[in-house]
């Protein structure tokens, strides 16, 4: 999703000559690049954008899934704030450390996979309550990546159950991602339905 990611799946369409390359190799080989604008990139968000296919990482492989079903509840808020993904990252580094942070990841890699899981298999009910556990985990423990003007409507999303709010990427600006019935966020921020 990410801009850095899409500028560089752009730099590499366009100017590299080894194309001919394994998933893995590609994802190696676009890290390298964008780790200009992070320090330490996966390469899976220059990956899923080169390749415009949603992918799938099990263990070592990576896969190419069939788009999931998103029936018109997921949407991107616009903060209409710029980022710097350096210095987010950069925290991000430094709470890995501390065993509350640490528990609430393993927690939310959990939740990440019910998710994904539950997308694949388009159960969209079933992906409501895991929406709303990462949403709340995300808000009480990377607080510090949601800009102050989206904590309100983060907040309302976590109190009426209407909507869930996941940061997209680092967070601190940028586009959040929006799931459930997006009315009150509309009156708010601009949206692009996915």
């Amino acid at each position: 999703m990410g801009s850095s990611g899409a500028l560089t799946a752009a730099a590499f369409d366009l100017f590299c000559d080894f194309k001919n390359l394994s998933q893995l190799e590609l994802k190696e080989k676009l890290a390298e690049t964008e780790n200009y604008f992070h320090g330490n990139s996966s390469g899976l968000d220059p990956l899923t954008i080169y390749l415009n296919k949603t992918i799938l990482i099990d263990g070592p492989e990576i896969m190419t899934v069939d788009d999931p079903k998103f029936s018109g509840q997921f949407a991107l808020a616009n903060s209409d704030m710029k980022r710097n993904t350096k210095t987010l990252v950069a925290y991000y580094k430094s709470q890995v450390s501390k065993s509350k942070f640490a528990n609430a990841l393993i927690e939310l890699n959990d939740y990440n996979e019910k998710a994904i899981h539950a997308l694949l298999s388009s159960e969209m009910e079933a992906l409501k309550p895991i929406m709303h556990s990462i949403s709340k985990l995300q808000y009480q423990y990377f607080d510090y990546m949601i800009p102050k003007h989206m904590k309100n409507t983060w907040k309302a999303g976590l109190d009426n159950g209407e909507y869930s709010m996941k940061l997209s990427g680092a967070g601190g600006g940028g586009y959040f991602l929006v799931f459930g019935d997006m009315t009150s966020v509309k009156k708010k921020h601009s949206l692009i339905k996915l």
